[in-house]
């Protein structure tokens, strides 16, 4: 079996380029354990490598190829590159690996060596490319690795002071502040949750379905202030806490067909089954025929 060194020298590239290549799915997998490490089979990462070459043979490196390498040098973020290159993220991510890689398994196992040695010593990269008649990008390329490309980390919300704030009735706008982000990055964030925040806001259409009333009942009602006093609002739109609407709705009688609170249920169960026949409408003469 082989250790993850030894695997790493199979691939034609430096020991520390292995985790990254396994976190890709760009190197083969191991076939087990050694001493509690990942360990692999010579015969499983020789066919791997020559299937590789194949692939590589026929299907040269480009200019695109080369230039997603020299962005992600420069800590360019990824979605930067991605539009540089007319590219999705995701492909810009693979394509970018699979060239570098393929430039560092062109260098000699003991040129990366002698950089490292010369590093040590305390010549800088600029240096030790004037010595060793190297590029400095190839240099920092089979040393380092690429640099993380995807830009800086997104931070991390913390729920405690969301549902706090959000439980205190603060607008989401401030809700977001609390926590240091865009108010569009907290929706995202909400949208994205499997678990949305309680108790819920009801807006005017969600207190007209949770009251059972008609949207333009329940506005003009909001309107008139015939419905209980707003918890808050959010941008000018009315919002109440589903308790509030239930102490409001208390008195109010549940219809049986339709599940509204009404005041008056007899006369509501009336209108479901509107004017008995004939009452209240003219009779209606035949149309005579035509002759």
């Amino acid at each position: 079996m082989l250790t993850r060194r030894e695997m790493a020298r199979e691939l034609r590239v430096p020991a520390h380029w292995v985790a990254p290549l396994l976190a890709a799915g760009a190197s083969p997998r191991p076939d087990g354990q050694l001493d509690g490490l990942d360990a692999w089979s010579p015969d499983s990462v020789a066919a791997w490598v020559e299937v590789r070459d194949r692939r590589w043979a026929r299907t040269p490196l480009t200019g695109r190829d080369l230039r997603l390498v020299a962005l992600g040098l420069q800590r360019t973020p990824i979605a930067t590159v991605a539009r540089c290159c007319q590219l999705t993220a995701p492909t810009t991510l693979a394509r970018q690996l699979r060239a570098a890689v393929r430039l560092v398994s062109g260098v000699s196992p003991f040129t990366v060596l002698g950089w490292q040695q010369l590093r040590v010593e305390g010549l800088s990269d600029q240096q030790i490319a004037a010595a060793t008649d190297s590029g400095v990008s190839i240099i920092r390329l089979a040393l380092d690795g690429l640099p993380p490309t995807t830009g800086p980390k997104r931070p991390v919300i913390d729920w405690g002071i969301v549902e706090q704030a959000w439980r205190d009735g603060l607008p989401l706008d401030d809700v977001a502040a609390a926590v240091g982000v865009a108010r569009a990055q907290l929706l995202a964030w909400l949208r994205r949750r499997s678990r949305p925040l309680q108790p819920p806001r009801l807006n005017v259409p969600q207190a007209a379905a949770y009251l059972g009333w008609s949207r333009g009942n329940t506005d003009a009602r909001a309107r008139r202030g015939t419905m209980p006093e707003p918890d808050g609002h959010d941008r000018g739109h009315k919002w109440w806490w589903a308790n509030t609407l239930d102490a409001f709705a208390a008195p109010l009688t549940p219809c049986p067909a339709c599940g509204a609170r009404v005041r008056m249920p007899k006369q509501h169960q009336r209108a479901h089954q509107g004017p008995k026949p004939g009452a209240g409408a003219e009779p209606i003469e035949p149309r005579p025929g035509r002759p």
